[in-house]
């Protein structure tokens, strides 16, 4: 039964029957109660009716779950971040590794954006810049990095929609995790009154820019031919901005458009039922530097429960309808730690994943996966396999946020021929040591195949 059904029902019971005391039933102008939520989207019906907005959308409210208040409240708490913080200063080697790579990138130079139009790469090299600032400023309180934090802010452009055309696809990815970034450092700073008005009002600029330019024209269809990790990235990152400033009016529409296309092309269109990725491995990878810290800040918010959204059918080129639906938490799903299995089950023996399709050498984040998850075979890829042992590639934040879930290692179990028929590959392995005779046959069909577009190979580089 879903709020709506219920709230009727309340609603009839009340007035057939007379139940309720004058003290809890005194209507609105509208003749609701005044604490009913329709749509579930954490605004009341009286309060959505009086603002104008649908209170039996969940996309549209004067704000999203704005009873999720407070910071740190994306990655971890105020407590978890305490631990964390200690475990820093303490020299902990299991967080200071990371915390040295973002402190390292929060010393680098302002890179200068002078272009006429806006910049995708640029801004995000800005943006970890400043992630890596601001949480040097939270752990050692230096006031050299707070003021490079706002100088930062100071030059950062947010003007989206000047982009050229040999930059449309830049900012499906780049100023996605420029988002995701600067939502992150936000999350630590937003005590501070200064850095906060002025992070504020760029990201809203920013998504305000994105979700303008690519919802007409050459931006709408960018994103409707690539149907990949542009879309998965570029969702992802409005999810994570409307989750942080999730007392704006524009918030609600982020979250219910981001976690919808996230999940539908990640899960659903790039992904057969048995695991894997049409794309090829490594842009999983580079999709789960958006999806990984974006879903884990969405479970800390929906706690296991399953929650209405609006799907948006703006950059969908399959059959695809307007409607409200229930979407579980990500973390209780199967799917995900099905296709994360997919990629250690074809993974060479150095912990690469192959290079087939239009793909690099490259890791996937297995130590986040492990404490997300519980997952002991990503832990023991994290600790065991050099090349990517401690692999953090941009998800710094997430793996110090994640840390002290980090499970036991445990070895895979071994299977010398290992078909994955849903995803056409099979692969041969000695062992799972890096000493391992490997072989990787590669015959991708149906979804596998055909959803691959811009980094599918004509040959599938198959053998």
């Amino acid at each position: 039964m879903t709020a709506r059904h219920i709230s009727i029902w309340v609603i009839l019971a009340c007035l057939l029957m007379a139940c309720a005391g004058p003290a809890d039933t005194e209507p609105t102008d509208s003749g609701l109660p005044p604490d009913l939520d329709d749509d579930r989207d954490g605004v009341l019906t009286s309060v959505e009716l009086e603002a104008g907005t649908d209170p039996m959308d969940p996309s549209s409210a004067p704000a999203w779950q704005p009873q999720w208040s407070g910071h740190p409240r994306l990655l971890f708490d105020a407590e978890t971040w305490s631990q964390i913080k200690a475990s820093i200063l303490a020299e902990d080697p299991a967080y200071l590794p990371f915390y040295d790579r973002l402190k390292q990138a929060g010393l680098r130079e302002i890179a200068p954006h002078e272009e006429e139009s806006f910049m995708p790469r640029l801004h995000e090299q800005n943006s970890r810049t400043l992630l890596g600032a601001a949480l040097t400023y939270a752990v050692e309180e230096d006031p050299a990095a707070r003021t490079h934090v706002l100088d930062l802010l100071s030059v950062m452009r947010s003007d989206v929609g000047t982009l050229s055309i040999d930059e449309l696809d830049g900012a499906t990815i780049h100023t996605s995790e420029a988002m995701i970034n600067l939502c992150q450092a936000y999350d630590l700073l937003a005590a501070d009154e200064e850095i906060e008005s002025a992070l504020r009002e760029h990201l809203r600029a920013v998504a305000a820019e994105w979700m303008a330019f690519y919802s007409q024209g050459l931006g709408q269809a960018v994103l409707l031919l690539t149907q990949n990790n542009h879309n998965i990235k570029g969702a992802s990152g409005l999810a994570m901005v409307g989750m942080t400033l999730n007392d704006l009016p524009e918030a609600a529409g982020y979250v219910n458009y981001g976690l919808h296309d996230a999940w539908y092309f990640l899960t659903e269109y790039q992904s057969p039922v048995g695991g894997g990725q049409a794309e090829g491995p490594t842009y999983l990878a580079y999709s789960a530097l958006n999806y990984l810290p974006v879903f884990w800040a969405y479970h800390r918010f929906a706690q296991g429960e399953s929650w209405p959204y609006k799907n948006s059918c703006l950059h969908r080129n399959e059959a695809c309808e307007e409607r409200i639906v229930e979407l579980d938490d990500p973390l209780t799903e199967s799917i995900l730690p099905t296709i994360h299995a997919w990629w250690r089950r074809i993974a060479m023996p150095s912990g690469y994943g192959p290079n087939i399709e239009d793909s690099n050498l490259h890791c996937l984040a297995n130590g986040a996966i492990a404490c997300m998850w519980q997952d002991g075979e990503a832990a023991w890829r994290d600790s065991q396999l050099s090349r990517c042992a401690g692999h953090a590639w941009d998800t710094e934040m997430l793996r110090l946020a994640v840390t002290h879930r980090m499970p036991e290692p445990e070895e895979p179990a071994l299977l010398e021929l290992d078909v994955m028929p849903e995803a056409g590959q099979a692969v041969f392995r000695t062992s799972w040591q890096e000493d391992a005779i490997y072989g990787l046959l590669n015959g991708e069909h149906d979804l596998a195949r055909a959803h691959g577009f811009g980094h599918e190979q004509p040959d599938a580089t198959a053998f």
